[in-house]
């Protein structure tokens, strides 16, 4: 197996690496990757204006296991998005500059297994190719693939889809991102069967937050409270059980960037 380095802009914000090469696990189910992802400078009205709403951070998850297939099928995805990949010179942190292979480690992504049979992806911030690249991975591979989304630390969400269309999508709070709130309602029956969980380990997480819901938790043992645009990380690792790993002090997974291709600028 080939392991690349492909860098997203912003593993999910306050992650840490350490000064040291990522090594090549023996499982090879993981890898960590740094590389450049390209993208045209020509953008359309409406992402020229959502780049100005605020912060947002993105991460991709498929039903593919890890393998060159699962990297192969992501290169689709984002090349129907006029994205590329290109490998970086180096794994290892520069504490001193903060980098990764000479490019900044905000400006990375992260590529790692979530499970024995899904793959995941980080995208960098602000990267705005999540929820069409996820469409597109989903029709590749004719099965679910889920955006997990979080705005401006106000608001947390998901878009699910299925053979490339669109099956469900929540937000926190529909304010925060000036949804409708029936249009991003989620729905726990549907996100159940795409991933196969009882109903009530998810049902908690997948609700509009209101004042008085800010500091609860979903579950006792949870670590963020449901204000919290963090408690994605609890839906995922709990309510999905999914293998979601944080990469505090060490990187498990693949990095990359993206670059518009018309002047090479990151």
């Amino acid at each position: 197996m080939r392991f690349l380095t492909i860098v997203f802009v912003a593993l999910l914000a306050g992650c840490r690496y350490s000064d040291q090469d990522t090594k090549k696990p023996s499982d090879a189910g993981a890898a960590v990757y740094a590389a450049k992802i390209m993208r045209p400078e020509r953008e359309d009205g409406r992402v020229l204006a959502r780049r100005f709403m605020g912060g947002m951070s993105s991460q991709i998850i498929w039903k593919q296991a890890w393998s060159p297939d699962a990297e192969s099928t992501l290169k689709q995805a984002l090349a129907s998005q006029h994205c590329s990949v290109k490998e970086l010179s180096s794994q290892q942190w520069d504490a001193s500059t903060s980098t990764i292979g000479g490019v900044r480690d905000h400006s990375t992504s992260y590529l790692a297994p979530a499970s024995s049979s899904w793959s995941s992806v980080m995208l960098h911030l602000n990267s705005l190719v999540a929820e069409p690249a996820a469409a597109e991975l989903s029709r590749l591979i004719r099965g679910p693939v889920m955006a997990i989304l979080e705005y401006d630390q106000a608001a947390w969400g998901y878009s699910v889809f299925e053979n490339g269309e669109l099956r469900d999508r929540f937000w926190s709070v529909p304010d925060a991102v000036e949804t409708p709130p029936d249009e991003c309602a989620g729905n726990v029956g549907a996100v159940a069967q795409v991933f196969g969980v009882r109903t009530e380990s998810i049902t908690p997480y997948i609700r509009h937050v209101t004042e008085k819901d800010y500091d609860r938790k979903a579950f006792d043992d949870d670590e963020f409270t449901l204000g919290d645009h963090w408690v994605r990380v609890d839906f995922m690792r709990g309510g999905l059980v999914f293998r979601i790993r944080i990469p505090v002090g060490s990187r498990e997974g693949v990095t990359f960037k993206f670059k518009r291709q018309n002047d090479g600028r990151y």
